[in-house]
This record gives structure tokens, sequence and C-alpha cells, in this order.
């Protein structure tokens, strides 16, 4: 991780997961929840002052595909690091709060989901 902001590594990692602990996150995350934290966890790392944005989160069914298994909300922080709190809908097994890179992020809920592939960013 290299954000920019605040210091990379995993010292960065732990310092974004830390911020998120007092949030009081769900434990079983249901759809539709990712709408309400993603906003909660926006705020809060900007106020400690990473740049954090919010970001789509799309499952496709196929690769390449028009064909949408999911469309989830996630935390983006400079494109260098994903954020997220409400994996947990997909598969109880995923980390919470999940603090990575895109690329591991995408290849883990793919796996997870059973998609063949995840894409962060614009999904038309």
């Amino acid at each position: 991780m290299t954000d920019g902001t605040r210091g990379g590594g995993a010292t960065g990692v732990k310092a974004v997961g830390s911020l998120l602990t007092t949030l009081g996150i769900p434990c079983r995350p249901v759809d539709g929840d990712c709408l309400v934290w993603t906003p909660r966890v926006v705020t809060v790392l900007q106020a400690a002052g990473y740049t954090a944005e919010p970001t789509t989160v799309v499952g496709w069914v196929v690769r390449g595909s028009r064909t949408i298994a999911f469309v989830h909300q996630a935390a983006e922080i400079d494109a260098d690091v994903v954020i997220d709190v409400t994996a947990r809908q997909f598969d109880a097994h995923l980390p919470s709060p999940w603090v990575t890179s895109p690329a591991r992020y995408c290849a883990a809920l793919a796996r997870s989901t059973r998609v063949d592939e995840v894409t962060i960013g614009s999904w038309t």
C-alpha cells in the first residue's frame, strides 16, 4: 500500500484497519449494507487525512460479458487500496475490515462469489 498520505506497507494497512474498529461494523452484513457503511468508512478515513472515495465493485458472470452477477460498494484510497467492511455478506470467511490492494481484492472476491471477474470503478 502506498496511499501517498499516511504511510504505506503493513503499517498503513494496520493504521486504516485500526481507524475502522470504532465504527461498530456489522458482523453479519446483508445486501445493501454497503450503501450504509461505505460512506461512514469514507468519512472516517477523510477525517484522518486519507484521500478516500466510494467506488463501485462489479461481479461479472463471464469475463468481458455484459452480464452482471452483483454490484457492490467499497471505499478506495488513491486507487491503491480497497477498504470493504461489508464483504462478509458474500462469504463469512472474508476479513472485516478488509484492507488490501485492488488486485488482491478483485481476485479474492471473484473466488468467494464464484464469478468470472470482479472489477472496480465504472461498470458501463
